[in-house]
């Protein structure tokens, strides 16, 4: 995908993933683990958001992405953006090519409660070492057209969803292509309902952001996931999908938190 197309989108987005740089309070806390055992679970009766900011951070090596930024944002970031009015779920993730990759989605309202959100990041990244500071390697904001998760209950999930699977798969749609007409009727209709079928499925978001179409799987084992991707393949094979620009731009990772409404 175009990369300026990606720092357009960047510039529309202030608060997803806290622009993901160690905070200057965290250098003088030492480096404690990146567990879920010290998380506060928050809320668990999240409402079903209606809008996703998502972004992917690199910084130079792994141990400053677990040990420094990820308590950071847990601690300073997360509970001030919890308390925004339609707060609707965070995920965290450690990148599965690169440990020092960071991807998170950050779930809200609407567009209202995405700009509060936006302050409050603003709030953070002040606070922020900019020896830290890193490039936007994927930036986007749009309005979560389908939240699908799983029927099981938080009790049969994982705590957190610590360890689960996290796909995000970016798409351009070809010029002259309606995504609402085309592509939104027969995701919703015929790939959704097929992956929240199969084993270790926890979740599907699918978020349009003008031309651009963003899929988010998160699975529960990697087998389970690349049983979820083939069905993807599968499901697009056999059906008639419109095209898209170029090749596909997809991160995984490793959940180390998460909570979702409906989930955890």
């Amino acid at each position: 995908m175009n990369l300026t197309r990606r720092n357009v989108m960047a510039s529309m987005v202030a608060g997803a993933g806290a622009h993901l740089m160690l905070r200057q309070s965290s250098l003088a806390q030492g480096t404690p683990e990146a567990t879920p055992q010290a998380i506060d679970p928050g809320d668990s009766a999240l409402p079903t958001p209606g809008y996703a900011l998502a972004r992917v951070r690199t910084l130079a090596d792994a141990s400053q992405t677990q040990a420094a930024v990820f308590p950071s944002v847990m601690a300073d970031f997360l509970p001030p953006t919890r308390a925004v009015e339609g707060y609707g779920g965070y995920v965290f993730a450690l990148g599965d090519t690169n440990p020092a990759t960071a991807i998170t989605l950050t779930l809200l309202a609407g567009e209202a409660s995405a700009e509060e959100a936006g302050a409050v990041a603003q709030d953070f990244v002040d606070g922020l070492d900019p020896r830290f500071a890193v490039e936007t390697a994927e930036a986007g904001n749009g309005e979560l057209l389908i939240y699908e998760t799983t029927t099981r209950s938080a009790a049969e999930v994982p705590p957190s969803l610590y360890g689960c699977h996290f796909t995000m798969r970016v798409d351009v749609t070809s010029p002259g292509t309606d995504i609402m007409q085309d592509v939104y009727p027969i995701v919703r209709d015929g790939l959704t309902p097929e992956m929240a079928a199969m084993p270790g499925f926890l979740a599907y978001l699918w978020v349009k952001s003008g031309d651009i179409g963003t899929a988010i799987n998160i699975w529960e084992t990697a087998e389970q996931t690349a049983a979820g991707d083939q069905a993807v393949r599968d499901w697009i094979a056999a059906n008639a999908i419109p095209e898209t620009v170029g090749t596909p731009t997809v991160y995984s990772g490793t959940i180390l938190f998460a909570e979702l409404a409906g989930i955890a």
